[in-house]
């Protein structure tokens, strides 16, 4: 990873001075320089000159450079810890393109793709096609070629969509919200964690506040013994944003007005017309399908998991609580049901850890000795170099100051902690030494802080900025990241990226010598993780797997089914009975409904930002890209992982040309065929026979659970859409009505 000598990339690293003052500035200026090219263009040429080098090119060029500014103001508003600067940088990069509507710029440039695209220039290449066919799309989509009272209602509607969206993902503040328990309501909760949460005052006093961020309540979630404290925090959780409730409703059904205008059946239509799967029936076909390979599985996982309840139940001295009879949610008996029996929302995050744990031999606390932050980074970089024809240097020191475009090596970090890392990635396949960007590693929560690392220059060799990186089919954006979780599932490569963390400093062994009792005697653990636990772990990794994606596929089919709804359907759709049955049925886990019948008593997906943001209608990608990721490994990777002639075409013919081929049949052309779900299904089947065995052998006599039927609440068939929409679907009209039917009962 480290040459002799430093390279100085030919690019400088961004500098993080901004101001909220500097950033106003700097889209002013682009905003200036858009609108003055605006003007030269359109006057000096009339539409009968329109081509794409007199007009796109030079509009692209100005395109790119305010593309680059937003990236910057984005990166702002998801780093700084300087709050007037992220609101002001918020402010800009939400409001451009309404600034520019409203100057007309969009309207120009979209009367000149359609002129260009009728046009079809001969000698285009195949970028520059694939740039005006996404931006002809993009056009359409927006609504750019309606006219008079239509293209008024389409624009209001937009607004109104905007204004919902904007006020559900507002509301949604989980670091703000609080419970407060006792100490002995947290027993079993790591010190540590119990260090870090917040002390109580007033009639608080002496109690302990959980914030509902990640962090803080997934350590509650895991680790309290009392399901009473884990039921707490669920309920709370299900019912923090109770706003959002109707806000969804509008959203969902303002967003179906709108594309009707369009002529799309429905908004998911629509988001899915430039996408991998292309259309709901797809989406929905792979869902299902997924849902009943899975769910035997899952079934099997939680009679399991039941007994696990009941021994944590009996190890703690306590009796199961009764229900009373006749209980929703399925299982409900006459008098004699008990809370053991069934599988609730807030058992599912400790009974599946102590599943590893106890079934798997897989203890977290004592495998992730074995992979400290950077150590464990290094060693994956470096596996990445030898695949992928990629070279990583860390820039440290006085070689930040010579990649600063300041000569101040600390202006180009963003924060000063020991755990950001920035690295310089150069090309390193092919001959070539080309340098491709920067990469930052910052892992750990701060404020401030989104995301988790970033590159600071496309690395994909493309023209356009809209077409590079992130800027790709968003279904597919997914699929080279998933991909790559699927090499550290190997015993060898868990042992090449482990080392214990003791090793890794001389103060660091004198640090484990003191938390094992000072002895110098004493000895350490095995630098490598060793094989039996790194086995266990690999095998583990099936444990929860068929859970874990019900899991999402739960969420995803919500996701799909309020977005395939026509208007006047989601007009009286009752969204929190639909996600209360849908949740049981699909990810095995049952709530409130089981004590009281009331499928009403929550509403988690309230708190929740995928139906309103970027991934609304897109969450099935998700469980796409995992399954699809899954077969791609299996077929071309899983032999020799490390094999550097096979990660080098992938890097080529699928990764450089996602952007302008299609990204299936970049896919297609790597492995000689359409991925698809059988490599997930077939490590579901292994894993089942291998627990089976295992269970044998622990007791001859386990029983288990026969599969029920989900058809009931996931519906067969789409909503039938309105009179004379293209439905895109051969079931016929009785069967798609009784879908609506059954999935609004």
């Amino acid at each position: 990873m480290a040459l002799d000598a430093f390279r100085i990339p030919p690019v400088p690293a961004p500098a993080f001075l901004s101001t909220a003052a500097s950033v106003v500035a700097e889209a002013n200026v682009r905003f200036e320089e858009t609108k003055r090219l605006h003007s030269e263009i359109f006057q000096r040429h009339p539409s009968s000159e329109w081509r794409f080098d007199n007009v796109m090119l030079p509009l692209i060029h100005q395109y790119n450079q305010n593309m680059l500014t937003m990236w910057r103001t984005q990166y702002n508003s998801e780093f700084t810890t300087d709050k007037e600067l992220r609101e002001k940088s918020d402010d800009i990069y939400e409001n451009w393109e309404d600034k520019i509507e409203v100057e007309g710029f969009d309207a120009q440039f979209c009367e000149a793709i359609q002129v260009v695209v009728d046009a079809d220039e001969e000698g285009l290449d195949s970028e520059s096609r694939k740039w005006l066919e996404v931006e002809h799309l993009a056009c359409f989509q927006g609504g750019k070629y309606l006219k008079g009272d239509t293209k008024q209602k389409f624009d209001d509607l937009g607004t109104e969509a905007t204004t919902l969206k904007k006020a559900f993902l507002a509301d949604i503040k989980p670091e703000s919200e609080i419970e407060w328990f006792t100490r002995e309501e947290l027993e079993g909760v790591p010190l540590a964690s119990l260090n870090r949460f917040r002390q109580g005052e007033g009639e608080n006093e002496g109690k302990l506040g959980v914030t509902f961020r990640q962090l803080d309540y997934l350590q509650v979630m895991e680790f309290a013994e009392r399901s009473e404290t884990r039921q707490r925090m669920i309920i709370r959780r299900d019912n923090l944003y109770p706003e959002n409730v109707p806000r969804l409703a509008s959203l969902t059904k303002v967003r179906a007005e709108r594309v009707d205008l369009l002529g799309y059946g429905s908004w998911a239509e629509y988001r899915l017309s430039n996408k991998m799967m292309q259309t709901p029936k797809r989406v929905n076909d792979f869902l299902k399908d997924l849902v009943r390979a899975l769910v035997p599985t899952a079934k099997r996982t939680v009679q399991r998991l039941k007994g696990l309840k009941r021994e944590l139940t009996r190890r703690r001295g306590e009796e199961p609580l009764r229900l009373g009879g006749g209980g929703g949610g399925g299982g409900g008996g006459e008098g004699g049901d008990t809370t053991d029996n069934h599988y609730f929302l807030w058992d599912n995050w400790i009974l599946q850890r102590l599943l590893l744990e106890e079934e798997y031999k897989v203890d977290e606390r004592e495998t992730s000795a074995y992979f400290s932050a950077n150590a464990t980074e290094d060693a994956m970089l470096r596996i990445f170099e030898g695949v992928f024809g990629l070279s990583f240097e860390e820039i440290t020191g006085e070689n930040l100051d010579k990649v600063s475009s300041t000569g101040n090596g600390p202006d180009v970090l963003y924060h000063h902690d020991d755990s950001l890392r920035l690295f310089a990635v150069w090309n390193d396949d092919r001959g070539s030494t080309d340098f491709l960007g920067y990469l930052y590693f910052d892992i750990y929560a701060h404020k401030g802080k989104v995301v988790d690392s970033i590159f600071t220059k496309p690395m994909l060799p493309l023209k356009y900025a809209t077409m590079s990186g992130t800027k790709g089919v968003q279904d597919f954006l997914e699929l080279p990241s998933v991909m790559l979780e699927n090499f550290v599932y190997n015993p060898e490569v868990l042992q090449a990226i482990s080392r214990h963390w003791s090793y890794i400093k001389p103060e660091y062994r004198q640090a484990f010598l003191k938390e094992s009792g000072g002895e110098e005697s004493t000895e350490q653990p095995p630098e490598r993780l060793p094989i039996h636990l790194a086995e266990n772990l690999v095998k583990s990794r099936f444990g929860n797997f068929a859970l874990e994606h019900l899991r999402i596929a739960f969420f995803s089919l919500f996701d799909q089914r309020i977005h395939t709804f026509p208007a006047a359907t989601l007009a009286s759709f009752d969204f929190t009975a639909y996600w209360n049955r849908l949740r049981p049925a699909v990810a095995q886990t049952q709530g409130m409904e089981v004590y009281n019948s009331d499928f009403h008593w929550g509403h988690a997906y309230s708190g929740m930002t995928f139906p309103a943001n970027a991934y609304n209608a897109v969450y099935y990608q998700y469980n796409l890209c995992r399954a699809w990721a899954m077969d791609i490994y299996e077929t071309m990777f899983a032999r020799d992982p490390l094999n550097p002639a096979v990660g080098r075409r992938w890097r080529h013919v699928v990764l450089e040309r996602a952007g302008v081929v299609p990204p299936v049949q970049t896919l297609v052309d790597f492995m000689g065929r359409e991925p698809n779900v059988d490599a997930l299904k077939r490590a579901v089947e292994r894993a089942e026979e291998e627990q089976h065995a295992r269970l044998q052998e622990q007791n001859p006599a386990e029983e288990e659970e026969e599969q029920g039927d989900i058809e009931r609440t996931i519906p067969a068939k789409r909503p039938r859409l309105s009179p004379g929409r293209a439905d895109n679907d051969d079931d016929d009209d009785d069967d798609d009505e009784a879908g609506a039917k059954d999935a609004q009962e």
